[in-house]
C-alpha cells in the first residue's frame, strides 16, 4: 500500500514562500519517497546522544521510513499513515547507514492500523506493528512505558509543557535530505485553540485527540521521516507524530483513553 503524500498550501505565506515550500515538498516526495505527505524532519534540534533513545524503532519498507516506539517485546507503535508491505523495525540504531551488533532488524507479520483513521484529515493516526518475534531487550533497547491513566497524559498538555521528539526525517530544509543519524528536539505543547486557528483552510483535524507542540517560532518541528516517532512531555510517554505544514505547529495523535484501551486490547494486556 502506498500513501499519497499531501502537501498543505500556506495561504498567509507570500507567493515565494509557498513556491519553496512547494518544492521542499515535491523534492521530499522525489528523492525520498516518505509516505503521508504531511510536510510534518527533525528541525532546529541536535545529534542525540547515542543510544540515548532506547526505544525507539526504524520503521522501514521499500524506499519509505517512519520513526516508531518498541511499547512490548514484540510490539512497536507508529502512526498509521506509515503502512507498507514487507515492513520491517531496526531497534537499537543510531546511525543508518552504519550497522553494528547491537541492532536488531526485525520483519513485521502483521500491522494494526486504527479503524477510524483517516487519511484524508490524518485523525485517529496510530497503528501498532506485531514484530514476527519478540526483541530481547539490553542496554541498547528498552520498552517505552506507557501511560496507565488518561490523567497521566492530560497533565502532560499544558501550554507550554517542555517536551521533546526524535527521529531520522530532514534535519535541513535547504538541503531537504534525511538525517543520517538519529536527531532529537525540544519543543512545547501549543494551544489546541490557536493551533486550529493555523489549520483552518487545511484539512487537518485539530480534535481533543490531537495535540500542537512547536517553539512557537516555527523554528524547531518535526517534518518528514519522523512521522511515528513519540512525543515525550515531561519525561513521559505523550503521543505520536502525526502531521503538520511547515511553519505551522506540529500535529501529534494524543493517546487518550480509548487509544489506550485499543492498544492493550490489540497487543494483549497492558504494557
Amino acid at each position: 500500500m502506498h500513501i499519497k503524500v499531501r502537501c498543505e498550501s500556506t495561504l498567509q505565506r507570500d507567493t515565494m514562500a509557498v513556491f519553496r515550500q512547494f518544492v521542499a515538498c515535491l523534492a521530499a516526495v522525489v528523492l525520498l519517497n516518505m509516505p503521508g505527505g504531511r510536510c510534518v524532519e527533525i528541525i532546529g534540534g541536535k545529534e542525540a546522544k547515542n543510544h540515548s533513545w532506547l526505544f525507539m524503532a526504524l520503521v522501514k519498507w521499500e524506499n519509505h521510513q517512519c520513526g516508531g516506539a518498541l511499547i512490548k517485546e514484540q510490539w512497536v507503535l507508529t502512526a498509521a499513515h506509515c503502512m507498507g508491505k514487507n515492513m520491517k523495525v531496526i531497534l537499537g540504531t543510531h546511525s543508518i547507514s552504519k550497522k553494528n551488533n547491537k541492532q536488531k532488524q526485525i520483519s513485521v507479520s502483521e500491522a494494526f492500523p486504527y479503524k477510524g483513521f483517516s487519511q484524508r484529515t490524518g485523525e485517529h493516526d496510530l497503528m501498532l506493528l506485531k514484530l514476527n518475534k519478540p526483541v530481547t531487550t539490553s542496554p541498547y533497547i528498552t520498552v517505552l512505558a506507557l501511560p496507565t491513566k488518561e490523567k497521566d497524559v492530560q497533565k502532560n498538555t499544558r501550554d507550554s509543557t517542555p517536551c521533546k521528539v526524535a527521529g531520522w526525517g530532514i534535519s535541513n530544509r535547504d538541503s531537504n535530505r534525511i538525517s543520517d543519524n538519529l536527531m532529537e528536539v525540544e519543543i512545547k505543547v501549543f494551544n489546541r485553540k490557536q493551533c486550529q486557528k493555523y489549520y483552518k483552510k487545511s484539512k487537518v483535524a485539530i480534535t481533543s485527540n490531537t495535540i500542537c507542540a512547536w517553539d512557537n517560532q516555527g523554528e524547531k518541528d518535526t517534518d518528514k521521516g519522523d512521522s511515528g516517532g513519540p512525543l515525550i512531555c515531561n519525561g513521559n510517554f505523550t503521543g505520536v507524530v502525526s502531521s503538520g505544514t511547515r511553519g505551522f505547529p506540529g500535529v501529534y495523535t494524543l493517546l487518550t483513553s480509548k487509544y489506550l484501551k485499543w492498544i492493550h486490547k490489540v497487543t494483549g494486556g497492558a504494557a
